[in-house]
């Protein structure tokens, strides 16, 4: 039916088709901000809430945007909004992450994917509780980097605890720095990972990657020119596999979410990676890392089980 009806918009909760209030012109906005693409009767009900996924701190992905892009990728412009509409750069509110997110569609299958890069400054030498404090919200106990629903199963948290461990912690030389007469540090290399914190992490339970890396990057913040303006990043890159968006129950979809079980991603996807087929879309190189099992021991969503927090 969607070819058929370009100016309206299936909605699940209501099981009929709405039409649209603003055709093309719908635009993401904060979750706190009413944002109804179409009228409907269910837009403020708690208790029917519109599927959507969470990407970070009050930032959602809702279905809708999904089909509005995947409708005009497939039938033309006047059924839905262009990709550039949903790609979007923002910082935390309540901490020093920045994220920014972008889409495309496979052409073979029609599935869309997402990529989003979260990344923030990081020094060396910081203690258990430092590390918790930079990687997790105080609002919920979730990582401030993108991460799908299965993320406490297995040992995806304690891959980025062990990337900051690798970043060295400079000497100084306390009387020499009370004087003034400390040279400029010298810009160091990039940090050289391990086994354990240097693979790619794949989900078992969802078609979602992850890559942890550490990078030199430039702080725009620090206003004196020199060496310390350079600074180390922790970077992680999620890719997710979001389906055909034809429904909430897309397998795909739904394991992303958490509302589908027995998905098993090294059976779906096989040999070949969603980190590579989104890249190859835009670049000629992809990521090189082996890809390893966020949850190679199979454990269970419990904290017993793993230092997640």
């Amino acid at each position: 039916m969607d070819k058929k009806l370009p100016n309206h918009l299936f909605c699940f909760p209501c099981a009929t088709w709405h039409l649209r209030t603003s055709p093309g012109a719908e635009k993401l906005k904060p979750p706190k901000v009413l944002n109804p693409v179409f009228n409907c009767p269910n837009s403020t009900n708690n208790l029917m809430p519109p599927p959507r996924i969470r990407i970070s701190d009050y930032r959602f992905l809702p279905l809708t945007f999904v089909q509005l892009y995947k409708r005009a990728w497939e039938h033309g412009p006047e059924y839905g909004v262009n990709v550039h509409s949903l790609a979007r750069r923002w910082k935390d509110i309540d901490s020093d992450w920045t994220h920014e997110s972008m889409f495309h569609i496979h052409p073979s299958n029609g599935h869309v994917m997402m990529r989003v890069k979260s990344q923030v400054f990081v020094e060396g030498g910081l203690q258990p509780a430092a590390k918790r404090m930079l990687l997790f919200s105080r609002s919920d106990y979730t990582p401030y980097f993108s991460v799908c629903a299965h993320w406490r199963k297995g040992i995806l948290t304690s891959v980025p605890k062990c990337a900051l461990d690798h970043i060295s912690t400079p000497e100084v030389n306390v009387y020499l720095a009370a004087v003034n007469k400390v040279r400029s540090p010298k810009i160091s290399g990039p940090t050289a990972l391990c086994g354990h914190c240097q693979p790619m992490r794949r989900c078992t339970d969802c078609p979602t990657e992850y890559l942890f890396e550490l990078k030199l990057v430039e702080d725009k913040n620090v206003q004196k020119m020199g060496p310390e303006r350079f600074r180390q990043v922790l970077m992680v890159t999620r890719w997710s596999d979001l389906g055909p968006a034809r429904s909430p129950r897309d397998p795909e979809w739904a394991s992303v979410v958490g509302e589908y079980e027995g998905y098993n991603s090294f059976e779906e996807i096989g040999k070949r990676a969603v980190s590579g087929v989104f890249e190859s879309a835009f670049t000629d190189t992809t990521p090189g890392q082996r890809i390893l099992s966020t949850n190679p021991e199979g454990l269970e969503d419990d904290e017993e089980h793993g230092d997640w927090y």
